[in-house]
Formats: C-alpha cells, structure tokens, sequence
C-alpha cells in the first residue's frame, strides 16, 4: 500500500495596482503534524512585480524572515521548512501584493503536509548516516 501526504493547491490570484498595504488573502485549512513542502510557481510574466508570502498568524513561514516578500518571473520556488503546526487543523494565508499597474498576476502554491509518526524516524536515520559517514571520513 502506498501512502499518501496530504497535498493543498491553491491559486492566489492577485489584482494590478494591489499595495502592500491592501495586500490580498486566501487562506487554506491543513491536516498534519509538519509542514514538509511549500512549492511556488511563478509564471511568466511576473517581472518581479507580484508578490507572496505564506504566513501563520503573523508569522512568516514562507520566505521565513518577517517582512519579506517572495517575488521572481517564470520560476517554481521549493521550501522545506519542516515546520510543525501548531494546531489542528491549521489555518495557514497565502498573501500577496501587485506592483503591476496593468495585468493580475497569480501564484500556485502547492502544500505537503505529513503525521509526526512517519517524519521523525526517517529524520533520526538520516542525522545517524550523517554522523556514520562523518566518522568513516565519507562525504
């Protein structure tokens, strides 16, 4: 049997002429223990004038420091905060802004959630080979 994570899609789709002040919110209820994956993509066309950010409450989880804003054109972006969820389920806000004075622009977002019972093994293996192939000198 395979299992499945929990995956969330979603489309922020941002007006022109959107001020960071009146940024725009879609927000998405997730299941699960950590956030494993946010994937962006960001078509082109952008130019670097839309904007995004995830956030929980008012924290920033993607990009991670505060106040920062996730911009680019014709790019998927991949994070892997690894980022347990404080509660379940969980709301988490996709926002965004458009410096674009003509043209909406929207980002996909794509959300992999997992169960803490099936993470925490396979991280604990991994740090072990680490430091297993650290003393045998292996890179």
């Amino acid at each position: 049997m395979v299992r499945r994570l929990p995956t969330y899609c979603k489309r922020l789709r941002i007006p022109a002429n959107t001020s960071e002040e009146n940024y725009v919110e879609v927000q998405v209820e997730v299941e699960g223990d950590v956030l494993k994956k946010v994937i962006v993509l960001i078509p082109d066309g952008h130019h670097a004038l839309a904007h995004f950010r995830l956030r929980y409450g008012i924290k920033n989880i993607v990009p991670y420091e505060e106040d920062q804003w996730l911009e680019g054109n014709n790019e998927q972006v991949v994070f892997e905060p690894n980022w347990e969820l404080p509660e379940h389920p969980c709301l988490l806000r996709l926002q965004g802004y458009n410096e674009d004075d003509t043209y909406e622009h929207s980002f996909y977002v794509r959300i992999e959630t997992d169960y803490e019972q099936y993470v925490r093994p396979y991280e604990i293996l991994r740090d072990f080979v680490k430091i297993f192939k650290k003393l045998l000198g292996i890179r």
